[in-house]
């Protein structure tokens, strides 16, 4: 097949997203959060195992995962011809920079121009909070979002061309094994179906089928997989076990500027006029399957079952794709008026907007996740703990640091951001805090012979994110040996109440 001009735009864009992608993934050797190092760490043990870890002695001391194993098995497959650590740093960008050819052929088919086609999948390479967020993070959602993205496609198609409700049911049953987020894409479909019934629009007998079909398939999977958990924690489930007090931190200091800043002004803009026009003045199924799946979005990110920032690149891609419906409305009401002659100048002023808004962004956003990268002197020090420390040492840490103890000192932490399965997980979670802030010095022995710890890993940044310099209790030397000390410390604990 001959390739056109909009063919060798798509590629050159999708090659130029790649290129700035691993342009700033590879200014550090490191990754920037420490889920990334679970996943990793999953890698890495499914190349030499043929299985994921399951069954885990050292995250929280000894425990059990549930997760969707399949993303990990596919960054596995490829590690057995490639280095773990640059598959981790290429494919995941890869599958992210793929988006540009799905939102195209949404979006043309949507509008039936290449132009506002080739537009969108520019605007849908620089989703700030999606850009930035799975550049150096080994994230899932560099393959969820493609992956539902083309389910979407194949919904649009599937009315014309049978074949699409094949490639959907197998997207649907590859989405079910990699990620709990499937069960908002269900969510979505649901809402689409009570919008065009309140409009009274005509069912599509197949599409329904469909629609129904998956559904049952994402939710049945779920609770197959799920179903240990829910029989010990009944609904909580749903929010994962995780501490009440991480939960009423998702919205902190969020405001509505800084959720547009993440998902850029222009989409965002556009996009919630669309969701308005086509809820209360016009019809369209195409469309209305777009607003389910933000009406599904809202309602689950208001009751907290994900983080906004995962809630906003989903919510951002599809207001990225009603953004292509607006674009369709301008240019036709335009070419209606005197103005039909500054069309092109107006549409390159409407993308001047989005490099400033949208572009800028997501670079700015880049920079900052590859900054929180975990430096070298935090390596250093874990790699001390794993070379100087007794194989059955405990290693307290905050939350959001466990993945690092187990994956490089590969030590047993007291706790690590992977929640479920684990029981009384507020109070430990508080007993965590609790040993960095207390200012009792009995109590933080207390706490760390509770919990059977031997060292403290204070990092620069447990500092930041506590506000602190030092820990209060520190100074005795009877209780706590200073064993490592740079930009990181690391103190052991000698002392017990009798």
């Amino acid at each position: 097949m001959k390739l056109k001009f909009h063919h060798w735009v798509l590629i050159i864009l999708f090659l130029s997203t790649l290129g700035l992608r691993l342009f700033f993934a590879f200014q550090t050797p490191y990754f920037s959060s420490d889920n990334a190092y679970f996943t990793l760490r999953q890698v890495e043990y499914l190349s030499n195992n043929q299985e994921p870890v399951f069954e885990d002695s050292l995250s929280y001391g000894g425990r059990t995962f549930v997760f969707q194993p399949l993303f990990h098995y596919i960054l596995a497959f490829f590690s057995i011809f490639f280095p773990a650590v640059w598959v981790a740093k290429i494919l995941p960008n890869i599958f992210a920079s793929s988006l540009v050819f799905i939102s195209f052929l949404i979006a043309f088919k949507l509008t039936e121009s290449r132009k506002i086609g080739i537009f969108t999948a520019v605007i849908s390479a620089f989703i700030p909070i999606f850009f930035a967020g799975t550049i150096n993070s080994i994230s899932v959602f560099s393959f969820v979002l493609p992956l539902m993205a083309f389910m979407i496609y194949c919904l649009f198609c599937v009315r014309e061309n049978k074949s699409f409700a094949i490639y959907f049911v197998i997207c649907a049953l590859i989405i079910s094994l990699t990620h709990s987020f499937s069960l908002l894409f269900a969510l979505g479909l649901v809402f689409y179906l009570v919008l065009i019934k309140i409009e009274q629009m005509h069912d599509n007998r197949a599409e329904l089928e469909l629609i129904l079909f998956s559904v049952f398939l994402i939710t049945l999977i779920h609770m197959m997989i799920f179903r240990n958990s829910f029989v010990l924690y009944g609904p909580s489930v749903i929010w994962q076990n995780i501490p009440i007090k991480v939960i009423s931190e998702y919205f902190l200091g969020i405001t509505i500027l800084g959720a547009i800043y993440k998902i850029g002004s222009v989409p965002f803009i556009d996009g919630i006029y669309i969701t308005y026009r086509y809820i209360f003045k016009k019809k369209n199924h195409y469309l209305y399957l777009l607003i389910g799946f933000v009406l599904a979005s809202a309602l689950l990110i208001y009751f907290k079952l994900f983080s906004l920032n995962i809630g906003l690149m989903f919510v951002g891609f599809i207001l990225v794709l009603l953004f292509a419906q607006s674009l369709k409305i301008f240019t036709v009401y335009i070419k209606k008026t005197r103005f039909t002659k500054y069309e092109n100048a107006i549409i390159g002023w409407t993308f001047v907007i989005f490099v400033l808004t949208s572009i800028v962004p997501s670079f700015l956003l880049a920079s900052e996740e590859v900054s929180s990268a975990i430096s070298q002197d935090e390596v250093n020090a874990l790699e001390w703990i794993r070379d100087n420390t007794d194989s059955s040492s405990r290693i307290v840490s905050l939350p959001s640091e466990g993945h690092y103890i187990t994956y490089f000192a590969k030590r047993q932490n007291v706790m690590d951001s992977n929640f479920m399965m684990i029981p009384n997980i507020n109070s430990l979670y508080d007993d965590t805090l609790s040993i960095y802030i207390t200012p009792v010095e009995t109590e933080a022995i207390a706490l760390l012979n509770k919990h059977e710890i031997g060292y403290i890993y204070f990092s620069p940044s447990t500092k930041t994110s506590l506000g602190l310099n030092e820990l209060s209790y520190v100074s005795d030397e009877y209780c706590f040996e200073l064993v490592y000390n740079t930009s990181v410390k690391i103190y052991k604990s000698v002392c017990s109440l009798k």
